[in-house]
């Protein structure tokens, strides 16, 4: 009989477990094979090696890695749950994004990202950049601070997906290999995602009115450091692409602050003062944007202000970091709805990835999965609108 992938990739954690598999070809009997297939199962979960996996100790994911110690890696040919060369900004570059039911993982050259669901803090979909003339879609995840998701040795705090408003993909279902999810890239990777575990709760986007800036756009330029990006306010926190990755909570913020936002200068510079006493700064941002930075303050009900019973001025820190890469302009898109639902986008893709208008795909809805579907004349700012009818539910 033929032994799966995933039971062999298994077995290389434990020793008892590989002397099972050896046993699995000659099983006379369909019961049998199934009764040792569970045994090796047990025993690498059972396993001290594969407790301390679970918790993080390998260095990858705080989950099995995927890579045995002959080099092995996950192997998708069988599910087809996976999509080839997908452009990343962190980790950079062409990759390959497969999804089982718990967990995602990034496939690089050299190795494999595994990102447990439960490691995965926000979701959160980016579009409408300023001055982007590719149409570019932003899809970024957040993870856990304790997370140990590494990167070789890098240690990662945010994985960022980049599509095209007009591309479409391809793939098998992460729950049934007999069903395709297809269309919009952007909508298919939240579908996929939502499949893996990932709560429709923690997913994000922007929305115009919550924030737009002068130019009616969705961020705003600014610097971290030395490093040029945009600034996104959204409803649920502030994201700052593209290199470094941040994305800060509403949550975690104590305060607000405006500096340099009286004199003669051309530009501000925008203070968050986490509750950890940190402090993120977005620098250099055009003094047009004032109005609509404060007005974006207000509507969340930050504070603003250095907190006064801070202890002492806290060193600046940055949230999340890794790389970037390039472009600008799209629409609101929102990764949330129950019924039958097409995203429709108009722009020219003038990136590396081709798309389309964007074509149906079929769903259902499953515990927790993020389903979005197709029909035509849909656009991302009803997708967005979804989103928050369907978080109120």
């Amino acid at each position: 009989m033929k032994i799966p992938d995933e039971i062999k990739l298994l077995a290389k954690e434990s020793a008892p477990a590989q002397r099972l598999v050896s046993l699995l070809a000659s099983a006379p009997e369909e019961q049998l094979f199934q009764d040792i297939v569970q045994c090796i199962v047990d025993i690498v979960r059972e396993s001290p090696r594969s407790k301390a996996m679970d918790h993080g100790s390998n260095g990858v994911a705080g989950g099995i890695s995927g890579e045995g110690k002959d080099g092995s890696r996950y192997d998708f040919s069988q599910t087809g749950s996976f999509v080839e060369q997908l452009t990343f900004l962190h980790p950079r570059g062409k990759q390959r994004l497969g999804f089982l039911t718990d967990r995602l993982v990034v496939q690089t050259s050299k190795h494999d990202i595994v990102i447990l669901s439960s490691d995965v803090t926000d979701v959160v979909i980016l579009d409408s950049i300023p001055k982007d003339t590719k149409n570019r879609v932003w899809i970024l995840l957040q993870f856990k601070d304790d997370a140990n998701i590494m990167n070789g040795k890098t240690r990662m705090k945010a994985c960022v997906i980049q599509v095209h408003a007009t591309q479409e993909i391809e793939m098998k279902h992460p729950k049934d290999s007999s069903r395709t999810l297809s269309g919009n890239a952007a909508v298919v990777l939240c579908q996929a995602i939502g499949c893996c575990g990932i709560s429709p709760q923690i997913f994000h986007g922007s929305a115009p009115e919550v924030f737009q800036s002068c130019n009616a756009a969705s961020a705003v330029e600014a610097f971290v450091r030395a490093r040029q990006g945009h600034l996104f306010p959204l409803k649920s926190g502030l994201c700052f692409l593209e290199s470094p990755a941040i994305f800060i909570h509403t949550n975690k913020i104590r305060s607000v602050d405006f500096a340099r936002a009286g004199g003669a200068s051309s530009t501000f510079d925008f203070q968050v003062h986490l509750k950890d006493g940190a402090i993120e700064e977005f620098s250099n941002i055009s003094r047009h944007e004032l109005n609509s930075m404060q007005d974006w303050v207000n509507k969340t009900g930050l504070s603003v202000g250095f907190p006064s019973d801070s202890e002492e001025e806290p060193s600046q820190h940055v949230a999340s970091g890794d790389d970037g890469s390039d472009d600008d302009d799209d629409e609101d898109f929102d990764p949330y709805k129950k019924s039958s639902k097409k995203l429709k986008t108009t722009g020219e893709d003038s990136g590396d990835e081709d798309g389309g208008d964007a074509s149906s795909s079929s769903s259902e809805d499953d515990e927790g999965d993020v389903e979005l579907v197709s029909e035509e004349g849909f656009t991302i700012e009803q997708l967005h609108g979804m989103m928050e009818t369907e978080k109120k539910e």
